[in-house]
């Protein structure tokens, strides 16, 4: 089985904040499954980038879990129109890979 999970504010092991969804993803890896995450490129806590980024989505492989990092419009601590703008950076930018 292959489980897709599309979550803007991932958090993975090496960040600040609450891992669980990766935990789930790693325990699903460990029994055999696949599991892969769409998610920001940036952090929910402090807004900058996770990852070096060459493309509008980049690839990682956390223990098994394939992680698309997808570029979002670094804006999610502004205005309720910059935080809608930056959704929406990150749904198109998610949808496209």
């Amino acid at each position: 089985m292959h489980t897709l999970l599309i979550h803007q504010a991932f958090v993975s092991p090496g960040e600040a904040g609450g891992t669980r969804h990766y935990e789930l993803a790693r325990h699903l890896v460990q029994q055999g499954q696949r599991f892969s995450i769409v998610a920001s490129d940036l952090s929910y806590l402090t807004g900058k980038s996770t990852v070096r980024r060459t493309r509008l989505v980049t690839e990682q492989d956390i223990d098994g879990v394939r992680v698309l990092r997808a570029y979002t419009y670094p804006s999610l601590h502004r205005s309720f129109i910059w935080r809608v703008v930056s959704f929406f950076s990150f749904m198109f930018t998610g949808f496209c890979h």
